[in-house]
């Protein structure tokens, strides 16, 4: 994958960049689809105060299913608070246009805190509840990241 920035903020216009991934088939039938896979973003931020961002995506991906390739598209708007310097808190809302190839839209809403170790490497929590029927109820998640 590739990210490029496309704009830098400014007065008030947000930081925004182009995010593209591609995925090559590997791996047995069971592990890997037999498809290319394509996914690219808009994502944004905006810096409201030194402790308030607001931030969001624009999204799509060509997804798999048993009789081929379709296009979801996905969109996030959220909110963070710079509580610390070790600590942010975030909430956003996510939705997937066509979660499935002739499925409904997925919504959920999730929120959690975000733990700086450095500047660059952060470990990011997360609880989300599903909003609709084709979300799921409950997810959770723990991750690593680490910003070059």
């Amino acid at each position: 994958g590739v990210k490029v920035p496309l704009l830098r903020e400014k007065k008030c216009l947000p930081n925004v960049s182009f995010i593209y991934e591609m995925s090559i088939p590997t791996g047995s039938s069971t592990k890997s689809s037999d498809d290319v896979g394509h996914f690219f973003s808009l994502p944004w931020n905006y810096a409201i105060t030194k402790k308030i961002t607001a931030f969001g995506s624009l999204a799509g991906t060509v997804t798999n299913s048993p009789t081929g390739q379709f296009f979801a598209g996905q969109a996030t708007l959220g909110g963070a608070y710079h509580a610390t310097d070790w600590m942010t808190l975030y909430t956003e809302y996510f939705t997937r246009i066509h979660n499935t190839e002739h499925g409904d839209c997925l919504h959920v809403l999730s929120a959690g805190p975000i733990f700086w170790l450095t500047d660059n490497i952060s470990i990011d929590t997360r609880i989300g509840v599903g909003l609709n029927e084709e979300a799921p109820d409950f997810q959770t998640s723990v991750g690593m990241g680490i910003r070059f």
